[in-house]
């Protein structure tokens, strides 16, 4: 496990200023940060599947994780970018909030539907601060597709809402829950989580979604890579992203985002997705990334566990573990 992403020097975000030397401000723009505390609640049924047809104000998010097991791996693959024609495109820090009804009853992200808070690190005059938007991930499938939007060797495919759209999906699958009557709410008083990952800060509330409660909080610090000749190469229109979090994991992924295509163009886009992740193991593989060959082509057979499947594992077994039993994850 590496302890810190090397960040490409060219970059024009100050990725060495910290929330530890700078004076951070939250620039508002959802929400009246505010603290809850969790309890028990019933589970109720959903009357409406996450996976279905989403509205359309909404990108298609296509994408496959890789390894990234220590600083000379993570050096290893900045340099097979390098020479497959990407560049650094930029740096943020940012933390993500995960939310569902509370333990044991999470009922979203059950069905592969993930509500989040990301709050930026931006600089706004002459202060750093964090911003903020809502933001939801619908697992979604072809009509020949797998279920959930997860596929055998990890890639994954999700609808994802931003901002106002995101708010709106989120109070129409809270009216479709039943039985919420009684099931806690988010607090408006000043309540701690002892011993929690979330003591010290303002937990985000959505005002009229009181009774999602937060269940993962990490800090993410990426480093953005893109194709240098985006009208040529093969890989133009993918972004990959090298992630180190908070809690000493770190892992990469390559992205494609559609607004609308065809089922064909998708799978196409799979296939050169994998191709790039075969290419990026290919060169790195001298035992600092996945060791042995064989071991390379079993990797790309399988899954790379992401970010909060990594937390849920060290830190919320029992929902990690509702999760692999409902099929929503592998491991």
């Amino acid at each position: 496990i590496i302890s810190q992403l090397p960040i490409p020097r060219q970059n024009h975000f100050d990725s060495h200023s910290s929330s530890n030397s700078l004076p951070l401000h939250r620039f508002t723009l959802d929400t009246n940060p505010q603290k809850t505390s969790h309890s028990r609640m019933k589970r109720g049924k959903c009357n409406a599947s996450p996976s279905e047809t989403p509205p359309p104000a909404s990108e298609l998010e296509i994408e496959k994780k890789f390894p990234i097991p220590n600083a000379a791996a993570a050096a290893k693959i900045e340099e097979s970018l390098k020479t497959l024609g990407f560049h650094p495109v930029h740096n943020e820090e940012f933390v993500d909030w995960y939310f569902d009804l509370a333990a044991p009853n999470w009922y979203f992200s059950m069905k592969d539907c993930w509500i989040r808070y990301r709050e930026k690190k931006i600089k706004m005059g002459g202060n750093w601060g964090w911003r903020g938007v809502w933001q939801v991930k619908q697992g979604w499938r072809m009509v020949d597709g797998d279920d959930l939007g997860r596929e055998k060797d990890g890639m994954t495919s999700y609808r994802e809402f931003q901002g106002k759209v995101a708010k709106e999906v989120i109070f129409e699958m809270l009216s479709k829950v039943d039985n919420l009557e009684g099931i806690c709410t988010i607090e408006s008083g000043k309540v701690k989580f002892t011993g929690d990952v979330y003591e010290g800060h303002d937990v985000p509330l959505l005002s009229g979604a009181e009774r999602l409660v937060p269940f993962a909080r990490f800090v993410t610090r990426r480093s953005s890579w893109e194709s240098i000749d985006e009208k040529t190469s093969r890989f133009s229109g993918l972004k990959i992203d090298l992630d180190q979090t908070d809690f000493g994991y770190a892992v990469g992924e390559v992205e494609a985002v559609f607004q609308e295509s065809s089922d064909e163009a998708i799978k196409e886009r799979k296939e050169t997705i994998r191709s790039l992740v075969d290419l990026l193991m290919e060169k790195t593989d001298d035992g600092a990334v996945t060791g042995s060959r064989a071991s390379r082509n079993e990797y790309l057979h399988t899954t790379t566990i992401g970010k909060l499947e990594y937390f849920l594992i060290n830190n919320r077994q029992d929902h990690f573990n509702a999760l692999v039993e409902a099929g929503v994850l592998t491991y």
